[in-house]
């Protein structure tokens, strides 16, 4: 139960990182010479989000053998709450992808646009809002949570 504790520590720790380098607010152009509709820089972190799908393959497996192991529903919920995040994330690439494609197509937008826009920029930057992270809010607990409850684990092994 220690050495699964652990694991889960460290991917979990790991798709932390990787999405908030994903959410950076620094933004990139196209390589050299390469045409952008303006999508680049939302397709780039797409791909850096699937970079991460061993990980979250991992992950998936370790919430087997917790929910087999250890059986914390807290914990459970908390790796729930990872994949949550990982699907509004990439909800709102797509989207903005898209609004970006559309708006070249079919010219201004719609207040309700705008707002989506608002929601889903929200979403894909860290730090966009001032108060509050819609990424960030729910990612932070449930890391938290997972350390709570295998912290224990990992001490008590280490102490037999």
């Amino acid at each position: 139960r220690g050495e699964l504790g652990e694991e889960l520590i460290s991917v979990t720790t790991e798709i932390r990182t990787k999405f908030a380098t994903a959410r950076s607010p620094l933004g990139y152009g196209p390589p050299g010479g390469e045409t952008d509709d303006g999508t680049y820089d939302y397709r780039r972190r797409l791909e850096e989000i699937g970079s991460l799908d061993p990980e979250f393959a991992r992950l998936r497996g370790l919430r087997a053998r917790q929910n087999a192991l250890v059986g914390s529903t807290s914990t459970d919920d908390a790796i729930a709450v990872i994949f949550e995040a990982r699907g509004k994330l990439i909800s709102a690439l797509l989207s903005r992808i898209r609004d970006i494609r559309g708006e070249t197509r079919f010219g201004a937008s719609t207040e309700r646009d705008i707002e989506r826009s608002e929601r889903n920029d929200a979403t894909i930057w860290q730090g966009y809002k001032e108060n509050g992270d819609p990424i960030d809010d729910i990612l932070d607990p449930a890391i938290a949570e997972i350390e709570r409850a295998m912290v224990p684990l990992i001490r008590l092994e280490a102490l037999r």
